[in-house]
Formats: structure tokens, C-alpha cells, sequence
């Protein structure tokens, strides 16, 4: 089995992505039971299907643009007849508990350490931070989410069948080491916008400009683009604090992992 996947969704052609991935975990990943090893024979994706429910366990970061594509990731494959466990802390849950309308979603949530990790108590968002130099403890309560989400997973019937995780969650790679699962790295940002951040982070032409309001050219494109540091993400923005020590082990955590959900 091909480890190492790489997987893009385009919104207009995401069902059928994910249809085309859930095949794929039904033919790599889990144990064939009797009925479905007799049925593959003779019809190998309807069979499979008809027989086998895989478990989703979704793990949004906390922040507006990333929680909404995840819950729709959630009842694409919510549609499909999967089960789908989103993880994520107590005020979050509560923003997004009617999101199942039917399907079969489960909303666990989990108690956010942000008093611990230095931030504001109840402060479980990053559209609730009070400024960009809270960015990396908002990163160390998420870290210190790893025991509960493990402990929880342990527990979870049926067994989860797969990890879909935010790339700010790296840990969830040694998580789903343990427990024998794939898991897909899930990035908020469209694919033009991950490649510009991507080119510019390994050029590293933003250490070089000093003002978070001059313009530089994004190296490696076939046209001229060009953005100021203020405009890049908080994770690939050298003037926003303390969060290099988080970004190597996302990037780490990513080439481990089995493929890359793109929103």
C-alpha cells in the first residue's frame, strides 16, 4: 500500500473526491470481512460499500475559516452513509451543534486549556484572541489537547477509520501512528494560496523585508505577484512571534502523514 498520497479537493469537484478516497480506504485499509471478501469478486466497490461504514474523526482548528470547510468535509461524507465524529472544545461545540440536520455527525467536545496555556479563560477561538502575540499560546492549549484526544479515541465505537486533522494539529500524525490509522493533513487555505506561502517560506524572501507593509515579489511564478508580509498567514509571517517552534513540527508532522485535504 502506497503510504504516502497526495490529495487535492476543488470545491466543484469535491463529492466525487471523496467518494473516491472513502473507495479507497475500503480497498487499503480495512479488514475485509467474510461477506465483502465473497462480494469483491464479483462487484469489488458496491459490495465493499454496501457492507463496510467507515468512522471519520474530524479535528478542526478553532477559528472560523478552518471550522467551516471541515463541517462541510463532515456531511459530504456524513451524505455518503459514513459515520462522522467532529472533535473539537465545549464553546466551539456549541457554535456548531446544529450542524448534523439528520446525518450521522457526532459533536464531542472537549475542555479548551487556555487558562493553562496563558490565554484569556473561555477564550477557545482565534477570532477571541486578543492580538497575534497570542498566536503561539493559543498553539501550546492545542498541544495540550493530545492526551484527551487520545484517551477519547481509545474509546470511540465504532473504531475510527481515519484522522482528517487541521495541519495546526501535528500531533495527530503520532496519534494515528498509534492507533494504526491513516491521517489526512487539512489546510484552510485554497491551493494557489498554500503554493504562494509554500514558495515563500522556502525562499525565505519575508525575513528580508522589514516593514509588514512593503511589497515582495513571490519567487517562482510564471507572473508577477506580489503582497506584503501583513498579508500572510500568521504561520509563515517571521514578525509574528514564538510560532517557528509549532511551524517545523506542522511541516514535520505533514511528511508523515498519508495524504493533504486542500479547502
Amino acid at each position: 500500500m502506497n503510504q504516502q498520497a497526495s490529495i487535492i479537493f476543488k470545491p466543484q469537484k469535491f463529492e466525487s473526491v471523496c467518494l473516491i478516497f472513502c473507495i479507497d480506504l475500503y480497498k487499503h485499509i480495512l479488514v475485509p470481512t467474510p461477506q465483502t471478501a465473497t462480494s469483491r469478486e464479483s462487484s469489488p466497490i458496491v459490495a465493499m460499500a454496501s457492507h463496510i461504514q467507515t468512522h471519520f474523526v474530524l479535528l478542526p482548528l478553532m477559528a472560523p475559516g478552518h471550522m467551516n470547510p471541515m463541517i462541510d468535509i463532515a456531511r459530504l461524507l456524513a451524505r455518503r452513509g459514513e459515520i462522522v465524529t467532529i472533535v473539537t472544545t465545549t464553546l466551539n461545540a456549541k457554535r456548531i451543534e446544529t450542524i448534523a440536520c439528520g446525518l450521522c455527525i457526532r459533536i464531542v467536545p472537549l475542555q479548551f486549556p487556555s487558562v493553562a496555556a496563558g490565554l484569556p479563560e473561555g477564550c477557545e477561538n482565534l477570532d477571541m484572541i486578543p492580538s497575534m502575540d497570542s498566536l503561539s499560546q493559543f498553539f501550546v492549549a492545542t498541544d495540550m489537547l493530545q492526551q484527551p484526544v487520545e484517551e477519547l479515541l481509545a474509546d470511540l465505537k465504532p473504531r475510527p477509520s481515519c484522522i482528517i486533522s487541521d495541519l495546526s494539529f501535528w500531533w495527530t500524525t503520532l496519534v494515528a501512528q498509534r492507533f494504526q490509522i491513516p491521517r489526512l493533513v487539512f489546510h484552510g487555505t485554497g491551493c494557489f494560496a498554500l503554493y504562494v506561502t509554500r514558495r515563500l517560506m522556502i525562499s525565505k524572501v519575508p525575513n528580508n523585508v522589514k516593514s509588514d507593509s512593503d511589497y515582495m515579489v513571490v519567487p517562482g511564478l510564471p507572473h508577477r505577484v506580489e503582497l506584503t508580509k501583513a498579508q500572510l498567514p500568521g504561520l509563515a509571517n517571521p514578525s509574528v512571534s514564538g510560532i517557528n517552534y509549532f511551524h517545523e513540527r506542522m511541516k514535520e508532522a505533514e511528511k508523515n502523514a498519508y495524504g493533504i485535504v486542500v479547502n
